[in-house]
């Protein structure tokens, strides 16, 4: 069994992280036994509220009190830094919410230090194990090589997640701690969803703005355009709708997918149409699930004693590729993407 800290005990943690331990799948393997929470309050009744968790106010008083594996880092990513820094410094291994760093300066600094390290790090990249993006996945492997395709990704939300309503500071609009809007926020997922799908991308646009919350620091909304090795990929995000809502399209020569939100995801391929079923993304349990599936590769890589730097490296390139896009709406132009 390995015992581990979470690192910040917001929403995330209580809605998602903490439901993905308790589950069957893993509960068995790996456990939660101490948080560290900075805020007073929400310790205090966190404290009364999760009985069997041990609670500090900072990371030097609880490594000073507990026996651990590993820390779960769910802090805003002005913070990662640091943490994942303590957490190499005291030889644990290390779980870290996206994106992983603030800007790419820091994600190159703790980049080289985690490839020289022999704990396990794993980013909360954990969009790739859903039934939805495995059936988009799956559907650009029938088509051939030599045909392009077009990936397109919709994300519409009311306005940015304010958080827990204990902290009244809705960080995610502070870029100094959040790094951007809703494009550093959300659209990192769906970078790395384009790069698993399509391969490396080679060029990179886009445009951020505010159409709904001007009085946002951040941007409340981003479109993004990736040219990869294998097509398009077309993310456009806002925090300027008036509801939830996801959709999702994928078009090549031979085949082509439908999602409009929800359990539903038609597919065409050649001249047979089919309806396929899907947990929903939007659904609590379904999204704790993603979680157990990231937490089980965890277990995996910690048992292996073994770093998989192909996640570590996409975790890197996902937050240059978040530093390109900001820049390509600074000048205003498509921007080439060096892998040297």
């Amino acid at each position: 069994m390995y015992n581990g800290a979470v690192i910040g005990f917001g929403n995330i943690v209580q809605k998602s992280h903490l439901p993905a331990f308790y589950n069957n799948r893993i509960n068995d393997k790996i456990r939660i036994k101490a948080v560290v929470e900075p805020n007073e309050r929400n310790r205090t009744e966190s404290s009364v509220k999760y009985p069997a968790l041990n609670f500090y106010a900072s990371f030097e008083e609880m490594i000073k009190n507990e026996k651990i594996d590993f820390v779960d880092i769910a802090v805003p990513p002005g913070y990662h830094k640091e943490y994942i820094e303590k957490g190499i410094a005291n030889n644990l291994d290390i779980i870290c919410e996206k994106p992983f760093a603030l800007n790419l300066e820091e994600a190159k600094a703790l980049y080289d230090k985690l490839k020289k390290y022999s704990g396990a790090f794993v980013a909360c990249h954990q969009y790739k194990y859903s039934g939805l993006w495995k059936e988009f996945k799956d559907a650009i492997q029938k088509v051939p090589e030599e045909n392009n395709i077009l990936l397109q990704f919709n994300i519409v939300r009311s306005q940015a997640d304010a958080g827990l309503r204990i902290f009244q500071n809705p960080w995610r609009t502070d870029k100094q701690i959040s790094g951007g809007g809703i494009l550093a926020d959300t659209g990192v997922h769906y970078i790395y969803l384009s790069m698993w799908m399509l391969g490396r991308p080679v060029s990179v646009r886009c445009h951020i703005g505010n159409i709904t919350h001007n009085d946002y620091n951040v941007e409340d909304t981003a479109l993004l355009q990736l040219v990869c090795e294998r097509g398009i990929s077309q993310v456009n995000l806002t925090w300027g709708g008036n509801r939830r809502h996801n959709s999702a399209f994928l078009n090549a020569q031979n085949i082509s997918l439908q999602y409009m939100g929800g359990t539903k995801l038609f597919r065409y391929y050649d001249d047979k149409e089919d309806l396929v079923y899907i947990p929903d993304p939007s659904d609590k349990n379904n999204y704790v699930d993603l979680y157990v599936s990231l937490l089980e590769e965890f277990v995996d890589m910690i048992n292996r004693k073994k770093m998989d730097e192909e996640m570590l490296r996409e975790a890197l390139l996902s937050v240059k590729i978040l530093d390109l896009a900001y820049k390509s709406y600074e000048e205003d132009k498509t921007i080439g993407i060096d892998y040297e």
